[in-house]
This record gives C-alpha cells, structure tokens and sequence, in this order.
C-alpha cells in the first residue's frame, strides 16, 4: 500500500510502534531483560505522541494534500517465531525491528518535512531514541555472541 496522506502515515506509524511492542512483550518470555528496558511501554509512548502531535497540528489543507509517497510494503517488521526462538533469536530479530523503524520514520521525516513542523520533528525524535536503543541492543548482542 502507498501512503499519501499525513492520516495513512500516521496510522501506519502507529501500527508498526503496536507490532513492535506486541513483539517485546512476547520476547521477554525467552529474554526477560527486554521487559526491564520497557521497550514495549516506550513503543506505545511514541504511538500515543505520534497522534498528539497529529492532532494538535493537522488542518483540512494539510490533510487535503499529500505530504508522504512510502510504500507500506518497504517496512514490514520481520516475523518472529517465539516457539522456535531462542534469546539470541529474540535479540537478534530486536535489532531487525528496530533497523526497520529506523529506517520508515527518517524517511516519513524526511518527505514531511516541508510541509509540517511538528510531525517531522516527533519523528526525528523516534529516530534519535531508536538509534540509541539500536547501539543498545546491538552492544548488548556483541556481549552475548
């Protein structure tokens, strides 16, 4: 699916941050120390401030034009098989996840830009947060290996 509308690009930001966090509370069975790190909590935390800023900003002309051209399909979380999956399995999808992430938010950033100012800038915040839980992760898997 081709997003357009600032609507479609942020239901779909929001979708990906539940998959997301549906993912690390289903991890932590295998990899408790993903649920001390209150990943999922945070994920949620980016949806719910995804549609605040939204909200408070969002008029007819901007909604009535078109600000984003993603493809959903470019940003697809990867499946995680938890019956299958070990901890490492678990990490190492984590880093996946969030490459995915990373990826979908600095390029919507990147096309809102010009349009808006607040959407872009709460993206840009989710990117600089999930690069950090990035170097985060992939810290802690260098540890593990």
């Amino acid at each position: 699916m081709l997003i357009h509308t600032a609507s479609e690009g942020i239901s779909f930001a929001k979708a990906l941050e539940e998959e997301a966090a549906t993912f690390y509370e289903t991890a932590a069975e295998r990899l408790p120390e993903l649920r001390d790190r209150g990943y999922a909590e945070e994920n949620r935390r980016f949806a719910h401030t995804i549609q605040r800023v939204y909200q408070e900003v969002i008029t007819d002309a901007i909604e009535g034009g078109y600000c984003f051209e993603l493809e959903t399909d470019e940003y697809t979380l990867p499946l995680w098989d938890r019956a299958a999956g070990s901890a490492n399995d678990a990490l190492r999808h984590a880093i996946s996840i969030e490459k995915v992430m990373i990826a979908f938010y600095s390029k919507a950033r990147d096309q809102a830009e010009g349009l808006m100012a607040d959407i872009p800038r709460a993206f840009g915040v989710i990117v600089r947060k999930r690069r950090g839980r990035l170097e985060d992760l992939e810290a802690w898997a260098a540890g593990a290996a």
